[in-house]
Order: C-alpha cells, then structure tokens, then sequence
C-alpha cells in the first residue's frame, strides 16, 4: 500500500473514531457498481493503487466486509447504480466523473466502445477458449 493510501486509510479511521466518513454513501454505492459490472478485469483498474484503497474504505463505508450485510438502503442504491450501468454501459455521468477522478479512461484498450455486457461476454468466450483452444 502507498504511504498516501495509507495515509487516507488511517484519516478515514480517524473519522469513523467520530462517527463521520471521508466518502459517501453514493460514492461508495458507484466504486462498487463500476467494479461488480466490469468484473475486475479492466487493466488500469487492477493496478491503480488509489483506487483500490477507495474500494476498501467504500466496502467498510457500505458494511460488506466478511460476513457483513450493507443496510437495505444502501443496498437499494448500489443496485440502482449496477442496473444503470448495465443499462446504459459507459455513457453514464456519474461513470464519467469517476473515471475523470481516478485519470480513467473508458476507451482505453479493448472496452472501447463496448458496453459492459458485450465485455462479459467477450471475457466468458475469452476463458473457455483458454481451457478448451478448439473453440477460437
């Protein structure tokens, strides 16, 4: 972990200590629905370091750690930002915006204009020929 991941984890520690949080509920809501629709598998998210201390503190802001369950409202409003996603795929404000936050870009590579379910399906058929070559 960075020394400034670090650093925000023990800053949000330190707000929780008074019952505040550093990240809201929405923002926690839309990190998670970016990386439940993308599956993990977009590359400049899986080694961007900040992004992945924001994802922890929004799982602990959310209460999905272990066995935990989030709250029912919380809930309802990360389902609301998956189905928009799954929806409407990268043309979404509130994706822009966070891709914006984090020096993202949704053209990159191979997502460029592909919504997250043709990503899904291009990453199954991806896999099975990785197990079974005759396929591709």
């Amino acid at each position: 972990m960075s020394f400034e991941s670090e650093m925000k984890a023990q800053l949000e520690v330190a707000f929780n200590q008074i019952g505040l949080t550093m990240m809201s509920e929405h923002r926690a809501c839309q990190l998670l629905a970016f990386v439940y629709v993308l599956g993990g598998a977009y590359e400049p998210v899986v080694f961007h370091t900040r992004l992945h201390s924001d994802l922890l503190l929004a799982a602990k802001r959310l209460n999905i750690e272990g066995g935990e369950a989030p709250t029912a409202a919380s809930l309802s409003v990360l389902q609301a930002y998956v189905q928009e996603m799954e929806e409407y795929g990268w043309r979404t404000q509130w994706l822009e915006e966070l891709l914006a936050d984090y020096d993202l870009k949704a053209s990159a590579g191979q997502l460029a204009g592909h919504s997250p379910n043709e990503f899904h399906r291009h990453q199954a058929a991806t896999r099975a020929a990785h197990f079974n070559p005759k396929i591709l």
